[in-house]
């Protein structure tokens, strides 16, 4: 294929969506694919370095991988990449996160045996565990004052993207290898709560998660904000009504600091199956929670506790999280109780979006009824309406990443950049979504931004 058929844009025989509009061409070149019908994967991971941690045998940890590529084979071809099989003590070698060559080495495994052993049409890379199993990538943050390192699954999607340099027309002119997601491990994770993960991802793939009922919780000062960014779910009237004190909710989402860990338990919906958070989080080792605070409190001294991990153990359905908190995405070196992300993806969760640092997105615009978005915002309203249009996780997560990259003004670009390399998928990301109702074929919307931001 030599020219999108959407716009007529050149395309590159290895691209999986159009560099100027952004369709996917992978149902396109579905049908010159294998017999079998079947998109193409690889489960990237270390066997026995996931063997130790678990606590049991090479044997076991083989089996349950082989057993979920077969399991899945009917609607994706995974094959099994084991970073243990790496010969060379150059790709080998001892573990240090403070050194980039690190995960340079596993890039550099992960495209020596891509480039040997597959076609271009490999779609998706599912990376089996944190940190000191398969590294995040990590780079310098680009925006004086925030945090110093920032990691990110996003550059093991591009061949060419090795360098200490990262700039969005890198990421969006070169050509992308794989949608990627990954299964994180706490460092209390047992063998177990592994294959519980796999069995109900196997369980719903090629089918979708139903989506049925949504929760929405946010910061008061960021209210308008998230009405915006759920108003398909909205649309659909898939976020319950209910009627409660206006101080605690406003259009059906839950205010925090009005609503508190005290009695979250009043409102959080065990039986949703999409969870969105627009809160506050911290890097602060002993916070795992995430956070609210009096509205118009510009000073933002006294912090409010709004959810923590533990709600997510009552989770009842299969669910998917979007949170624009703040280390919403936080798990390396942590225990499953002291993270929101990993205690819910070893209880009911199948996909997570969350932030591995500081997010930024808009504050409320004072004395007007509608309030535009920026950064965080536009990424999880996109992302949605990627799943409610029928697009597997990483490719909703693509096409948001587009759609904010080409929303974006000179002025901000350095704060998109941030957002869109600090968001990682968690999940297989070949899995889909079940909206009433939903069509591929629906175009994805694009809502009004703005160049606030909020920290």
């Amino acid at each position: 294929m030599d020219y999108c058929p959407n716009c007529g844009y050149k395309i590159l025989q290895e691209d999986l969506f159009c560099g100027n509009c952004g369709f996917s061409l992978s149902q396109i070149r579905s049908k010159s694919n294998s017999s079998s019908g079947t998109c193409k994967g690889i489960i990237f991971t270390d066997t026995l370095a996931l063997a130790t941690k678990l606590r049991v045998s090479l044997g076991v940890v083989c089996n349950a991988l082989k057993n979920y590529i077969n399991k899945v084979a009917s609607q994706i071809t995974y094959e099994l990449l084991d970073y243990s099989n790496a010969s060379s003590s150059s790709l080998r070698g001892c573990y240090d996160r403070n050194t980039r060559k690190d995960w340079l080495r596993y890039h550099k495994f992960l495209y020596s045996k891509y480039s040997f052993l597959w076609n271009s049409d490999i779609e998706y890379l599912f990376i089996i565990g944190s940190d000191d199993i398969i590294p995040m990538p990590l780079f310098q943050n680009f925006i004086p004052g925030t945090d110093g390192v920032v990691s990110s699954d996003i550059l093991y999607g591009y061949f060419d993207m090795i360098s200490q340099s990262v700039n969005l027309n890198t990421v969006f002119k070169s050509s992308l290898r794989f949608h990627i997601g990954r299964l994180p491990l706490s460092t209390d994770a047992t063998f177990d709560q592994l294959q519980s993960y796999l069995d109900r991802s196997a369980n719903v793939i090629g089918k979708g998660i139903p989506v049925q009922m949504v929760y929405a919780q946010c910061d008061p000062n960021w209210k308008q904000v998230s009405k915006n960014v759920v108003s398909q779910l909205s649309e659909k009237k898939l976020i319950p009504h209910v009627e409660a004190d206006l101080q605690l909710i406003y259009n059906d989402i839950f205010l925090s600091p009005f609503v508190t860990k005290d009695n979250i338990g009043e409102a959080f919906n065990t039986y949703a199956n999409l969870y969105y958070f627009n809160l506050h989080g911290s890097s602060v080792p002993e916070v795992s929670c995430f956070l609210g605070f009096s509205e118009n409190d510009e000073s933002r001294c006294k912090p409010y506790v709004a959810i923590t991990p533990k709600s997510f153990e009552e989770s009842l359905c299969d669910n998917i999280v979007v949170t624009e908190a703040c280390y919403g995405g936080r798990h390396n070196g942590l225990a499953m109780n002291d993270s929101m992300l990993l205690t819910s993806m070893y209880n009911e969760t199948l996909l997570y979006l969350g932030s591995s640092i500081t997010a930024y997105g808009a504050v409320d615009k004072i004395y007007k009824k509608s309030a535009c978005m920026y950064g965080a915002d536009i990424l999880a309203k996109e992302f949605i309406s990627g799943l409610m249009s029928g697009y597997t996780a990483g490719e909703a997560l693509h096409l948001a990443r587009k759609k904010l990259f080409m929303n974006s003004v000179d002025e901000y670009k350095l704060v998109n950049m941030l957002t869109i390399l600090e968001f990682s998928l968690y999940g297989d990301p070949f899995l889909t979504a079940l909206f009433p109702n939903s069509s591929k074929e629906k175009e994805i919307v694009s809502p009004e931004y703005s160049s606030e931001i909020k920290e």
